[in-house]
């Protein structure tokens, strides 16, 4: 197909496709399905959406599978006045079953959603999600650069840091490793400020038990006018549950927490902190 155009003038939908080539060709192996998209454009104006696609996209199934390839320059869809506006930019995404498994990779630029006058803006920056289901389990990389929720006036911003985030179960079980940079969570006017610095948390189940594993530079939860203020420093908190029972870790710098007011200042410096659950067989003493 060399164009597809639908208009509806005045107030109405305007629909125009380019495509420069779309192939589908079955062999022993399987079918194999080619489509090249110039431009794909839907306006409905005045009030309305206006979606621009710009693509390849590539679909072939095989003896060993399918794999879906997409790529993408901008996909745009604006509804004006009060609306919303979400702009998405996608390098690729690429997914494929195989005998082993399914492994999703996709790579982002730049994915905006805007409602304006109150409303929320989120703003995403992804480098790198690549999740892979094989014999032994799920692998979920992701990448954040800047992930950005705003709600104007009285609202919440909430900004999130993130360099790996990796989940894995294997046979073994489950190790989620997770490195941030900065989580800001801001409620203006009275509201709660919670700011958290993390440089490690990991999290692992294997057949002995759970052992979690928390870095912490940071932790500061504000309430404004009355409230609270919490200030936590900790270098490490580590929890391990084996066969054994349970060792509890704690390492703080210094933990404040005061009440305004009347209330109650409380402050606390820990070096060290470890607790042990064991389990005791029965020999009960006469």
């Amino acid at each position: 197909m060399a164009e597809r155009e639908e208009t509806e003038t005045g107030e109405g939908t305007e629909e125009q496709l380019m495509m420069a080539e779309r192939e589908e060709t079955e062999t022993g192996e399987g079918t194999e399905e080619q489509l090249m998209m110039a431009e794909r454009e839907e306006t409905e104006t005045g009030e309305g959406t206006e979606e621009q696609l710009m693509a390849e996209r590539e679909e072939t199934e095989t003896g060993e599978g399918t794999e879906e390839q997409l790529m993408m320059a901008e996909r745009e869809e604006t509804e004006t006045g009060e609306g919303t506006e979400e702009q998405l930019m996608m390098a690729e995404r690429e997914e494929t079953e195989t005998g082993e498994g399914t492994e999703e990779q996709l790579m982002m630029a730049e994915r905006e959603e805007t409602e304006t006058g109150e409303g929320t803006e989120e703003q995403l920056m992804m480098a790198e999600r690549e999740e892979t289901v094989t014999g032994e389990g799920t692998e979920e990389q992701l990448m954040m650069a800047e992930r950005e929720e705003t709600e104007t006036g009285e609202g919440t911003e909430e900004q999130l840091m993130m360099a790996e985030r990796e989940e894995t179960e294997t046979g073994e079980g489950t190790e989620e490793q997770l490195m941030m940079a900065e989580r800001e969570e801001t409620e203006t006017g009275e509201g709660t400020e919670e700011q958290l610095m993390m440089a490690e948390r990991e999290e692992t189940e294997t057949g002995e038990g759970t052992e979690e594993q928390l870095m912490m530079a940071e932790r500061e939860e504000t309430e404004t006018g009355e409230g609270t203020e919490e200030q936590l420093m900790m270098a490490e908190r580590e929890e391990t549950e084996t066969g054994e029972g349970t060792e509890e870790q704690l390492m703080m710098a210094e933990r404040e927490e005061t009440e305004t007011g009347e209330g109650t200042e409380e402050q606390l410096m820990m070096a060290e902190r470890e607790e042990t659950q064991t389990k005791v067989k029965g020999q009960r003493n006469s």
